[in-house]
């Protein structure tokens, strides 16, 4: 009991001396704090949670994690405690320590929310929020980044000094060089780009390499930090272009680029310049350095100007023959000859005030004297010609008492001659024929270079007699000419013309005209005479014979001539152009065309050829849409069109038409001849080929029906049938010759068994109903196909029955059933709507399917022409193995077939009677009165064709439903009422 007071006294005491503790109470991450407790004195400290903070035995608090823990002084009976927190300390700044003045920084701390800054703001201040430092002077600085719990962290940060400003230019030209300083020792001078300048690194001397802008940037070395500038390099202008000399009192213009530049001379008493021209004065002579400098950059560029003395005339007659020589001199010392046509003259010295010139061959050259390239004098030097008599030119024959003139290729000479035999004009040339023999006859020539003279020998003919001989004769055909002096030669005017032999006087014409004939002795002792060629044709062109009616062009290279035939009742010939003859087949046989022109003909025999007879002929082939075609009459035949011709160019071939095609076939035969003969297949027939989707039966015998269809007023008539044929091995039907409408066409296997698993009557494609068939429009002259592919219903086998009966006749006003006998009808899966089998009603209208598995079924009778309402799903089932009674109303009126449950007394209250609609024919609303029934009612209207276009559900309660039909088109269309087992159908009629 004692020791329980005690404890109670010792927890009273530690209650009230929890606030002696003393001391910050918060510490951040690896930092401390102190605590103490004064009473009583010897205690020891303690922390709840060590891996949030630690305290040793001094007080001393050291923050570990975030955290709290409670730190406790204790010395028995006596405790304290105190809760302290430790707060995150940030991470560590991240930035550079050392900085220049004038570069920023941006201080970052991957612990977000601080606030930064700086201990010494006037050496460098930074963003509260964005740690962006700027130092402002030589320094150091405390970069701190503070959370707002009061834990921070920092970073020293030193504030170096960047070089004093740099001296010296700012820019030097390309070659050029200057120095740059810097009042800040310790730094390296570097280039920013050495292709436009280089720079001593502790020189400082700026070389100039291309025109351009750099950076020059001097860095100290100890801190790195730097002061740069843009250094310009400035183009030297370009070369000095003009001449590089100018005499003594002359001018020569000088000029470099870009303009704008001064030009100056070193030495303006040898050679001055216009300092904005160019233009140097040559004053004396010497040489002299002309400069050309940019004002806006001080670059320039020079050369060396010479200044000579002018030399003066040249001395001494410029005139000299070949091989001899003469001496010319010049007044000024010192210059240089040269001979500007060397082939013409040369010079003997080449330096010195006198020279020789030695005439090589006639014509004139330039003699130059030159003290500079730009000071020369000239004289043009003569070499005259050596004399020449040249060639003496024209004929060398002449006829007694007839002329000749003969002539020099070198003018100005004299002409003579020492013989009798003719005479000669001295100053003409003429020479005259005195008497027959030969005479020399001499041309002599004189100049200041001496005399020559040349020789020519001249024979004296006599004259030839008149020509003889004809005067005409046709191209192609030859005459003789003669002439009473022997030894002559003959030619022709025109070769193109007539040819004659020359030495045989035989003339041959070649093509009409003129020609002129020459019997010459010499070529000045000459008989003329003029003949006449008519234009002979050349041998005819083209074919040799032709087909009667047919045309052939005949030519004549000659124009201008006649054509006529030799028979023209077997062919004759007409004129084309100016030489092409068209000759035209009149009978078989032979006749010569002739070509005249003027007397000369030409001939060709013509043969007329007959022409075939052609006969053309088809017949189609025993089954299938092919047709065999024969042609006889020819050697060849052409069949067009070629296409679905099986052989184009037999005799007999083969067609598959599938519209009506005109063949045409052309025969030619052994001579070349054609004739055609023509044939019409393929017309007005619908046809097609039938295809099993089942095992092909073994004897495919099947009978198909053509049936008319008028979708107008879905009106269907059968008006034709045929059993099919085999073409190749696949079932054919054709029906040919039918007028233009709209038709389906259905097969029925003969060796089908109703009731069993078989092929079923199936209508064109694939259809078991005439109203889902495809419909084939045929006009008048087309062959339409329309395939079928025989429908195959396999029956499940098993103990079920269904029966009923089809009935027409019985309604309102009847007394009883009319049996339907013969109507086909199908047993559907009621699951996918898949014909199984069929069925037709025997002479009591009644048909039933036996032997079928349990399951569901719709019955579906169908007719051509009748719109089929199927059963309602009949279930046959263990308990209930056979469905009867599932009977079928057909209405020959409304042409519709509809379930139908028959009670002996008429339809009174089940499918027809109590049902009225009005109007009708409707536009837009249409009534409908069912007085008769009561309850649940689905109303539709179908089209012709069965697809449902309006439904709806309404309460029958003896007064009349109205429906709107104002968006059907104007035409025909089925109302149908369904009651319970009641089912009515109406026809009803759409107009506006």
């Amino acid at each position: 009991m004692r020791y329980c007071l005690l404890l109670v006294f010792a927890l009273l005491f530690t209650t009230i001396a929890n606030g002696q503790i003393t001391g910050t109470a918060t510490v951040c991450t690896g930092a401390t704090t102190a605590l103490s407790c004064s009473t009583p004195p010897g205690g020891t400290w303690s922390s709840s949670d060590t891996t949030v903070a630690r305290i040793n035995s001094s007080g001393i608090v050291t923050g570990i994690n975030a955290g709290t823990a409670t730190i406790t002084y204790q010395l028995m009976p006596t405790v304290h405690t105190r809760i302290v927190t430790v707060n995150l300390a940030p991470a560590p700044i991240t930035g550079s320590a050392s900085l220049c003045v004038g570069t920023s920084i941006t201080y970052t701390c991957a612990t977000t929310g601080g606030t930064w800054s700086s201990s010494e703001p006037a050496v460098a201040t930074v963003s509260a929020t964005t740690g962006y430092a700027n130092p402002l002077m030589p320094g150091t600085t405390a970069i701190q980044y503070t959370l707002s719990s009061g834990c921070s962290t920092s970073t020293a940060v030193t504030v170096n000094a960047i070089p004093d400003t740099m001296l010296g230019p700012s820019s030097v030209c390309v070659g050029g060089s200057v120095t740059l300083t810097s009042a800040t020792p310790g730094g390296t001078w570097i280039s920013g780009s050495t292709g436009v300048a280089t720079i001593g690194s502790t020189s400082g001397m700026v070389a100039g390499i291309a025109p351009g802008t750099t950076p020059i940037t001097y860095r100290l070395v100890t801190t790195g930090c730097y002061r740069a500038r843009y250094f310009v390099v400035n183009a030297l202008p370009s070369a000095i272009s003009g001449p590089t000399g100018v005499c003594v009192g002359s001018f020569a213009t000088l000029s470099a680029t870009p303009s704008g530049g001064v030009w100056t001379s070193s030495n303006p008493a040898v050679g001055s310049i216009h300092s904005s021209t160019g233009v140097v004065t040559g004053n004396t002579a010497g040489t002299v350095n002309i400069s050309y400098t940019l004002p806006s950059t001080g670059c320039a560029t020079g050369r060396v100007q010479t200044v000579s003395v002018m030399p003066g005339a040249i001395l001494g007659t410029p005139v000299v023959c070949p091989g001899a020589t003469i001496t010319l001199a010049n007044s000024v010392g010192g210059g240089s000859w040269a001979s500007g046509t060397t082939s013409v003259a040369t010079v003997g010295v080449t330096s010195g005030p006198t020279t020789s010139v030695l005439g090589m061959s006639a014509g004139t050259a330039i003699i130059s004297y030159y003290t500079s390239p730009a000071c020369v004098a000239t004289v043009v030097a003569t070499v005259s010609p050596a004399p020449s008599a040249g060639t003496i030119l024209g004929g060398s024959t002449v006829c007694v008492s007839t002329s000749v003139t003969l002539s020099s290729t070198v003018s100005g000479g004299t002409w003579s001659t020492p013989s009798s035999a003719v005479t000669v004009g001295s100053a003409t040339g003429v020479v005259t024929g005195v008497s027959t023999g030969t005479a020399n006859i001499t041309y002599i020539a004189t100049n200041s270079c001496g005399t020559t003279f040349t020789v020519a020998p001249i024979t004296v003919s006599a004259l030839p007699g008149a020509i003889t001989g004809p005067a005409t004769l046709c191209a192609g055909t030859t005459v003789t000419l003669t002439n009473g002096v022997p030894g002559g030669t003959w030619s022709t005017s025109s070769v193109a013309l007539a040819t004659i032999g020359m030495s045989s006087g035989v003339l041959t014409g070649v093509s009409g005209g003129t020609v002129g004939v020459t019997y010459a002795i010499a070529p000045s002792c000459q008989a003329t005479t003029v003949v006449t060629v008519s234009p002979a044709p050349s041998p005819i062109s083209g074919p040799d014979s032709v087909c009667v009616g047919s045309l052939a062009p005949l030519s004549d290279t000659a124009s201008g001539g006649v054509w006529t035939s030799s028979a023209p009742s077997v062919a004759t010939v007409g004129v084309i152009g100016v030489s092409t003859g068209m000759v035209s087949g009149i009978a078989a046989g032979t006749a010569i065309i002739t070509y005249a022109i003027g007397g000369c003909n030409a001939y060709k025999i013509m043969v007329v050829n007959a022409l075939p007879v052609i006969t053309a002929s088809s017949a189609p082939d025993a089954c299938g849409t092919g047709f065999s075609l024969g042609a006889t009459g020819g050697v060849s035949y052409s069949w067009a069109p070629t296409t679905g011709v099986a052989c184009p160019t037999c005799a007999g071939t083969s067609v598959a038409p599938i519209v009506s095609t005109t063949y045409t076939v052309t025969g030619t035969n052994a001579s070349g001849c054609s004739a055609t003969d023509t044939v019409v297949l393929g017309a007005d027939r619908v046809y097609g080929h039938i295809s099993f989707s089942g095992p092909t039966p073994a004897v495919p015998d099947l009978l198909v029906w053509l049936v008319r269809y008028n979708p107008a007023d879905s009106t269907i008539t059968a008006v034709d049938s045929l059993a099919t044929c085999l073409d190749g091995s696949t079932p054919y039907f054709q029906f040919s010759g039918k007028p233009a409408g709209n038709y389906l066409v259905k097969a029925k296997l003969f060796s089908s068994v109703p009731g069993t698993s078989d092929f079923m009557p199936t209508y064109g494609d694939s259809a078991t109903s005439w109203t889902t068939a495809a419909t084939v429009v045929h006009t008048t002259g087309a062959s339409n196909a329309r395939n079928i592919t025989m429908k195959f219903g396999t029956v499940p086998a098993g103990p079920g029955f269904i029966g009923g009966n089809v009935y027409s006749g019985a309604g309102k006003g009847t007394a009883g059933t009319i049996p339907e006998r013969g109507m086909l009808i199908y047993l559907k899966d009621a699951a996918t709507g898949v014909v199984l089998t069929y069925a037709y009603t025997n002479a009591d209208g009644a048909y039933s399917f036996t032997g079928i598995a349990l399951g569901s079924y719709i019955i579906y009778p169908e007719e051509t022409g009748y719109y089929t309402t199927p059963s309602a799903v009949v279930t046959l089932s263990a308990a209930s193995a056979s469905a009867i009674g599932i009977s079928f109303k057909k209405n020959t009126t409304l042409h519709t077939i509809y379930p139908f449950t028959f009670t002996g007394i008429g339809q009174a209250n089940t499918t027809q009677d109590g049902v009225s609609i009005y109007p009708n024919p409707a536009s837009g609303m249409v009534n409908i009165d069912c007085a008769a029934l009561r309850g649940d009612a689905q109303l539709s209207i179908a089209d012709v064709t069965g697809h449902t276009l309006i439904t709806t559900s309404r309460q029958l309660d003896g007064t009349a439903l109205q429906m709107d039909v104002s968006t059907l088109a104007n035409g025909i269309y089925i109302l149908n009422v369904t009651s319970g087992s009641a089912h009515i159908s109406r026809k009803l009629v759409i107009a506006r």
